[in-house]
Formats: C-alpha cells, sequence, structure tokens
C-alpha cells in the first residue's frame, strides 16, 4: 500500500495531472498508509491552490521532502493507481467498521440496533466517497468561485485561456481555454492538419505544456519534420529537397541540438506524445481517455474525427465517415474535454463540395452533420486559396494562403480572418476579411447562367472581400492586445 502511495505520488508530478485523483477523491487522508506520501500530496494540493492549479516539479518537491525516497523509476497508469488505493483504502474502512459493529453488539451491555445504525451510517458514508456522484451544492461555493473568477478576469483583461498563434482570436475569444472542444474542418487538402500543428505548436511554446497527439492520417516521421519546421519555420519544400538556406540551416539544426541536449540522460521531459496503436489499429475516444489520465496533457489533437473507433457501436466498434458514427466520436471528445480538462481539438472533413451551388453551404456541412456544432465550444472552417501576386518557382499558382472563419465560437462573434499558408516557414496573420465562401450558385441561377461546375468553382474561387487593414470593431471588450498582424514566435 505504501508503495502505490508514493508511486501515485511520484505519477502526479511526473504527469502534472492533479486533477484526476482529485476528482477521484483523494484525500491525504486517504494516503494515511504512507505518512510521507500524505505529507507531499497535502503540500502538492497547497502549492497548487496558489499556482493555478499547476503542480510543482521535481526540483521543488525534492527541496522540500530531500529524505523521502521516490520511486522514479514507476511507469504506472495514473488512474489505476488512484483505484487500487482507494480500494484499499475502502477494505481497511469496511474491516474498521464491523470490528467496531461487533465491539459495540457483543457483551451484556451491547446494543445490537445502536451497532447496526451506526454501521449504516459509516458505510452511507463510505459508499458516498466512493459513487460517481460529483455533486456541488452551489449556494455555499458560489461567492468563492465567482470571486476568484472575475477576480481573475479583471487580471488578465479577459484571457483566460492559452494563447492563440493570430492576433483576431486572441482579441474576440478568451484563448485557447481547458475543458473545450475545437474543431477545424475544410475541404480534402486544405490545410487543416498543418494548421492545427501550428496551433499545437504555439501552444506547447508559449505553455509548457504537453500535448498528445493521435494522428492517423500521416506517420509519426511526417508529423515530426512538420512540427520542426513549424518551429524552426523552415519551407516545407525546401527542406525536402535538401537546399534549405543557410538560415534554415542554422534555426533547424540549433533545434535538433537543443533537443538532443534536452534528452541525454533522459533528463529531459517529452512535451510531445505521439498515441501509437499496437498492430496498427485505430483508436477510440476510450483509449485517447486513458492516455490523457496517463501522461496529463493540457491539449489533445485527432486528425481525424472520422479514423476513430466508435466506443458506442458495442464489441464492433465500427469505423466510417457515417454521420452518426462521427457524432457519437465528436460527442464522446467533447466530454473528454469537460471531463478531464485539456483543451481538445480535433479535425474533420467539410465535404459538402458542391452545397455552395445549391445554397446549401455554412455550417450545416460540417463533417457530415451539424450534430458536432452542438458538442464543440468553437468551430473553424479553412480554406486554401492562392495569392497570384505573390508567384514563384516553388509557388507557380501563388503564394498560398488560408481563410479562417470561425463558426459557432462560444461567448464571441469573431470575424474571418486570412494567414499566409507557406508551410512551414509562415502561418503568420496576413489581414482581416477572407475569400467569401458563402459565394455560391443556387440551382436555378445555374440554369440561367448555365456552365460546368468547374465554372462554378472558378466563379466561386474569384469571388474575394477585400483586405481590410483595420480590425473591425470590437463592441463591449477592453482586450489589450496588440493588434500588429503578428504571430508571435513559437
Amino acid at each position: 500500500m505504501a508503495a502505490d502511495e508514493l508511486r501515485l505520488i511520484t505519477t502526479i508530478i511526473s504527469t502534472g495531472n492533479l486533477q484526476l485523483p482529485m476528482n477521484e477523491g483523494i484525500t491525504p487522508e486517504k494516503l494515511s498508509g504512507s505518512p510521507e506520501a500524505s505529507a507531499v500530496y497535502a503540500a502538492i494540493l497547497k502549492y497548487a491552490d496558489t499556482h493555478d492549479g499547476k503542480t510543482p516539479g521535481w526540483s521543488w518537491t525534492k527541496r522540500q521532502y530531500p529524505k523521502v525516497d521516490f520511486p522514479l523509476d514507476c511507469d504506472d497508469d495514473l488512474g489505476d493507481l488512484v483505484k487500487a488505493i482507494l480500494k484499499e483504502y475502502k477494505a481497511k474502512a469496511v474491516t474498521a467498521i464491523f470490528e467496531k459493529t461487533a465491539e459495540l453488539s457483543n457483551g451484556d451491555d451491547g446494543d445490537i440496533d445502536d451497532a447496526i445504525g451506526m454501521a449504516t451510517m459509516e458505510l452511507e458514508k463510505l459508499m458516498a466517497t466512493g459513487s460517481r456522484s460529483a455533486d456541488v451544492m452551489l449556494d455555499p461555493e458560489m461567492p468563492r468561485i465567482l470571486r476568484d473568477l472575475y477576480k481573475r478576469n479583471l487580471e488578465t483583461k479577459g484571457r483566460t485561456g492559452a494563447e492563440w498563434p493570430w492576433a483576431p482570436l486572441n482579441e474576440f475569444t478568451p484563448g485557447i481555454e481547458e475543458r473545450k472542444f475545437y474543431i477545424i474542418y475544410g475541404l480534402m487538402k486544405s490545410m487543416k492538419t498543418w494548421l492545427s500543428l501550428a496551433i499545437v505548436d504555439h501552444y506547447a511554446a508559449t505553455t509548457k505544456e504537453r500535448v498528445l497527439l493521435y494522428v492517423r492520417e500521416m506517420s509519426i516521421e511526417d508529423i515530426m519534420v512538420r512540427l520542426a519546421l513549424i518551429r524552426t519555420k523552415v519551407n516545407s519544400f525546401r527542406f525536402d529537397k535538401g537546399v534549405m538556406t543557410a538560415g534554415e540551416q542554422t534555426r533547424f539544426f540549433r533545434e535538433m541540438d537543443r533537443l538532443e541536449l534536452a534528452f541525454k540522460g533522459k533528463e529531459g521531459r517529452s512535451q510531445y506524445i505521439f498515441m501509437g496503436i499496437k498492430d496498427g489499429g485505430h483508436a477510440s475516444v476510450r483509449d485517447v481517455r486513458a492516455r490523457v489520465k496517463k501522461y496529463g496533457p493540457g491539449l489533445v489533437y485527432t486528425d481525424s474525427m472520422y479514423l476513430m473507433e466508435n466506443d458506442r457501436d458495442g464489441k464492433k466498434k465500427s469505423r466510417s465517415a457515417d454521420w452518426k458514427n462521427v457524432s457519437d466520436i465528436s460527442g464522446d471528445l467533447a466530454d473528454l474535454a469537460h471531463d478531464l480538462g485539456p483543451a481538445v481539438f480535433a479535425t474533420t472533413q467539410d465535404n459538402d463540395r458542391f452545397g455552395r451551388q445549391f445554397g446549401r453551404y455554412g455550417t450545416a456541412s460540417i463533417g457530415f452533420g451539424s450534430k458536432q456544432l452542438m458538442d464543440c465550444d468553437g468551430a473553424f472552417q479553412v480554406y486554401k486559396f492562392y495569392d497570384e501576386n505573390k508567384k514563384s518557382d516553388i509557388y507557380p499558382k501563388g503564394e498560398p494562403e488560408i481563410a479562417v472563419f470561425p463558426k459557432a465560437v462560444r461567448k464571441m462573434e469573431t470575424p474571418e480572418f486570412t494567414i499566409r499558408g507557406v508551410p512551414a516557414e509562415s502561418f503568420e496573420f496576413k489581414h482581416w476579411g477572407a475569400k467569401d465562401p458563402t459565394l455560391y450558385e443556387d440551382k436555378e441561377e445555374r440554369k440561367k447562367k448555365g456552365g460546368s461546375s468547374r465554372d462554378i468553382m472558378q466563379r466561386f474561387e474569384q469571388g474575394v472581400k477585400s483586405g481590410d487593414s483595420k480590425p473591425p470593431e470590437n463592441k463591449g471588450l477592453n482586450i489589450l492586445v496588440a493588434m500588429d498582424g503578428s504571430a508571435g514566435d513559437s
């Protein structure tokens, strides 16, 4: 038992995941089998209370408790440890209750009714601590919680989440918030994964939190390359051809040296975890949940939802692009974010390519159904276009750019904007406004004008909103963010 309790402390510090044991009802008193573990856990709770929920690192812990022999070689699942400790705690508690019951009921002065009443009351208390109930009495908690919440809002000017890579989202949203579910969707080959990984890298660089990646649309090597190129701002074409510029080579190999040094002798703590499945299978949300409990990431990225297995489909665990199947997965990802705490990002296809001809375009086309919009806290519709004024040998059509249309973002209305889409040299903010995806031809209009679907697509491509030089008015907000169009260093 004592070994499990110290292993629990080691795992909490290693993963930074304090939320899970707290949610499951672990208290210092329940670690009484190891006074050392109980004392350290109490100190961790106190530290987290004064550091916005963050757990201390090993340097702090070892300074405070130099004589505690932590089992640093353990690689346990946090959820399994919590279950084992609670099981042992309850077993001891039940034994103590029945010993007390026997003591009260025995002898001439014993009262069996009093003994049964005591046992019933104590067992009910024990059942309450181990039940799935997480009920909260609102009235007594409301003053403290809301005062703290407003104080935080006042101090952060409304920025309650991590920073986005782009000024418009930092201006019009609270940031990348914990326990929120975000969807990025668009047509095939519209740079959804590049854009998503740019968000992932910026989050990792600015927060130092862990990131869990489940990607089935490309190999682990491809993900490594993309993350490294985004971090070092290296053009992917020049990397692939082996013709990086001198500046790109310097940045790229400096970052590789930094990583090599950080993990020499296992001194580093991996920030990116690529989630693998044995035998090349596909993961379900249940599998992702297990990894979140194990590693405690601040952000989870899944690419793509329709490549995941459906936990709600019984033993079959179907995997298909059927709208209902994807909707089930969407709802489960939203539950994961709300229950375990990380921000969750997922990509999906906008397959209604010809909906814009018939007036059906918009949020109804997302990932084969609108159910995802009900689940998510923010959806972003993206399109890839080309800036014909910036043609080059690498980009004969013009430099790629990405139009971003925030849809169904909770709390605030966010206007569309355009970013550069030069992988991975630049995904910086370009201008307010974007090529308008609502310029479609309805069926009657198409009959009048004639022309093939390709003609209609060309007319769509030509429908452009000019990029505004100034941001739209942000009514009712006073968020002090520099609107200089820069994306910031990642």
